[in-house]
């Protein structure tokens, strides 16, 4: 089988992140098939790649899934097209683009897929809307994570370790996390790039800056309290959090999606209420993580054999009748 894809990435194996399209790409050249992936700054280049190529399919992520579509529309393109939906499109370009305008190639894409694939419950939800039918296949987990039970914690100082890891963006709202731990018997660690203003910064508070992505469970296994800020059930780190086997306090939205509020986590509107109930009882972050430890997180080994079964037995199956 022979895969185009075409992303918004930047790199193809960057050292602070490792997500979806840097993990599936190599495990399906890996399974012998050809792959092709196009990264943002050779976006011109597709529709020659595509003629030289010749795929069987193309995996579009991102809102560059419009442009591919309409090429299509134009008989351009004649294999069938994947959509990848891994994020909120609109919610995370909008402020930047123009929400018109990111909404209307979100949605262009959605509606005029040949398939949509995602690991978001939550964006299953809302692609359903336009009448399409969505195959949900999670995100899995890197290999630094096989061994986490005998990995040794990073050395981080403090009694009671609270973790963030991720961009602290306006969009993950990292924000409400600084404010919430002003003054409280905690110290907070930040992992990853600032891309915000930060004032006044409350002396519990640490930023490690990025941090090689094979070192993070280090990280994770060193907290007591691991934090998700995004209104999104499909953040990666929330499937790397839950590996970890710890307590997990969560703003209270898509997350909602995955998690059970007070049965494997704690989601709130208010950071600064989960956190002062979690740090005062110990039990709870104990029950929250023993229960957090019972959901299975599948390898990106096994992502991959999901993902290229469901390209053979539906689309290409699709595409023959």
């Amino acid at each position: 089988m022979k895969i185009l894809i075409i992303t918004h990435g930047d790199e193809y194996n960057p050292k602070a992140f490792c997500g979806r399209w840097h993990s599936l790409p190599p495990l399906f050249r890996k399974a012998g098939h050809e792959v092709r992936h196009i990264l943002k700054k050779d976006w011109k280049k597709f529709y020659f790649k595509y003629l030289k190529f010749k795929p069987d399919i193309v995996i579009c992520v991102g809102v560059i899934g419009a442009a591919v579509c309409f090429m299509k529309k134009l008989n351009l393109i004649n294999v069938p097209i994947v959509n990848g939906c891994t994020d909120n499109w609109t919610e995370v370009m909008g402020r930047t683009h123009g929400i018109d305008r990111i909404a209307f190639l979100e949605h262009y894409a959605i509606k005029n897929s040949d398939f949509i694939t995602t690991p978001s419950r939550a964006m299953e939800k809302k692609c359903e809307l336009f009448g399409k039918k969505v195959f949900y296949i999670p995100h899995g987990i890197d290999k630094v994570f096989d061994n986490f039970d005998d990995i040794m914690p990073a050395k981080l100082p403090g009694k009671l370790k609270v973790l963030y890891v991720g961009g602290a963006t306006k969009y993950k709202r990292i924000t409400s996390l600084i404010e919430s731990v002003k003054g409280l018997d905690c110290d907070v660690y930040i992992i990853g790039k600032v891309d915000i203003e930060i004032k006044d910064c409350p002396p519990n508070l640490h930023f490690v800056g990025q941090v090689d992505h094979k070192n993070i469970p280090q990280y994770l296994k060193a907290a007591d309290i691991l934090v998700l800020t995004p209104n999104d059930d499909s953040t990666l780190k929330m499937f790397e959090y839950i590996r970890a086997g710890k307590c997990i306090l969560a703003v209270k939205g898509r997350v909602g999606y995955f998690l059970d509020h007070m049965e494997n986590a704690y989601l709130t509107y208010d950071l600064r209420e989960g956190l002062e109930k979690l740090i005062k009882d110990e039990n709870l972050r104990e029950r929250l993580a023993k229960n957090m430890r019972k959901i299975k997180i599948r390898s990106w080994e096994d992502v991959a054999k999901e993902y290229l079964e469901f390209l053979e037995n539906v689309v290409l199956k699709d595409k023959k009748q």
